[in-house]
């Protein structure tokens, strides 16, 4: 281009020039015009084409010369693909009308652009997701064992029977023997209480909320996740007015080292003792393998699962038919075995998620604060019907 635009310019100067000289010589061209004329012509046509030689070959080695001398320039983005464009007219336009005629695509190559010097290059090349890369959660949660309730006050009292029978209880009685034998039930007022779990996230950024698509979403279900959590963590180990259920459940009393044979212990002996039925158990991550990754002892070193240790067609491991169930809230050595129908999760207030501007500054700053809360009790009925094992120490 910059050869183009210096030829024309010396060009111009030559014709300048050249009708300078014409117009000295107008008396002689009018007496013999046609003679005259065609000297002109032929002297200027020979002298432009030696004198563009000239000029060409000048261009030529100030190019060269500037290419060795002066830093690359660095192209932006758009300067490299008009630059390409004008370098692949010719392909580039038959490229389109093949493009056009048969369906196909026209590509254009930009060998002038430095990707490595692209100001923005990683953005310009990078394909975004609206789809975060989420924190994983715990997928046990005790909801799924504890039978749901529903509860109207802040409180919620219930009869409890603390004893059988005091007294003698009933017994063969002789005719004229007496008084018959007394059942004497003792009750009293068993208490659960609602408590609230609750969270907030604050200083949401207005913008952040309408401009991403996945962000309103992503924060409730974060807000979501963060309250199971804490619902689950006040279950097992209390909180508040909860009494967790590591705390109501009885210590293993049996004599079983073996950590599947006090599973089973637990369950046909001490529980059964009490008249209750297991029906579900709870262990840790790493026990939950070690059961199925038993090997046998003496050297063979085979694996030797007992056989009544079995997997469900759910992928639920079972122990006699119980279903087990691992989470990463419960340490190594840790279990929970029992009978679930003697708990229960009471709802005061089912989980809400609501938003706010009116939050101290919010309003004036386009932020915004997210709440989310619930309010429930845990309700144990029998501490008998639940056996614990303590972690290892």
């Amino acid at each position: 281009m910059a050869a183009e635009i210096e030829f024309k310019e010396v060009r111009d100067f030559l014709e300048e020039k050249l009708q300078m000289v014409h117009s000295k010589f107008e008396k002689a061209r009018d007496e013999d015009r046609d003679s005259f004329n065609q000297k002109v012509v032929d002297a200027v046509s020979s002298m432009k084409s030696d004198f563009q030689k000239e000029i060409d070959n000048s261009i030529i080695d100030l190019q060269e010369k500037f290419k060795k001398d002066v830093p690359k320039e660095k192209m932006t983005f758009s300067q490299a693909l008009q630059k390409s464009i004008r370098d692949q007219k010719d392909e580039v336009m038959t490229g389109l009308k093949n493009a056009t005629t048969r369906g196909g695509n026209s590509v254009i190559e930009m060998k002038a652009f430095d990707y490595n010097d692209f100001t923005g290059y990683a953005d310009f090349a990078t394909e975004f997701n609206n789809n975060p890369i989420l924190l994983p959660y715990e997928q046990f949660h005790y909801r799924r064992v504890l039978r749901p309730g529903t509860m109207s006050g802040e409180f919620v009292k219930f009869p409890k029977e603390t004893n059988q029978n005091a007294g003698a209880g009933p017994a063969v009685w002789t005719v004229g023997s007496g008084a018959k034998p007394e059942i004497e039930p003792k009750l009293s007022t068993y208490t659960a209480e609602a408590e609230w779990i609750a969270g907030i996230i604050k200083e949401i950024p207005v913008s952040m909320m309408e401009d991403f698509a996945f962000m309103s979403s992503y924060l409730a279900q974060k807000a979501q996740n963060e309250l199971v959590k804490a619902e689950d963590l006040a279950l097992q180990n209390g909180s508040g007015g909860i009494s967790g259920l590591l705390d109501e459940a009885t210590l293993y009393t049996g004599g079983k080292t073996i950590f599947v044979e006090k599973l089973i212990d637990a369950a046909l002996v001490q529980i059964k003792n009490a008249h209750y039925s297991a029906n579900g158990i709870i262990v840790s991550n790493q026990d939950y393998a070690n059961m199925i990754l038993q090997k046998a002892t003496g050297g063979s070193e085979e694996y030797n699962t007992p056989f009544v240790l079995t997997m469900g067609t759910d992928g639920t491991l079972r122990l006699l038919n119980l279903p087990i169930f691992s989470t990463s809230y419960l340490n190594t050595g840790q279990a929970l075995i029992g009978d679930w129908t003697q708990a229960q999760l009471l709802i005061r207030s089912n989980p809400r998620l609501r938003i706010f501007e009116q939050n101290g500054t919010d309003a004036e700053k386009n932020q915004l604060m997210m709440r989310i809360e619930e309010r429930v009790a845990l309700a144990v009925y029998s501490q008998s019907a639940f056996v614990k094992f303590a972690a290892h120490s």
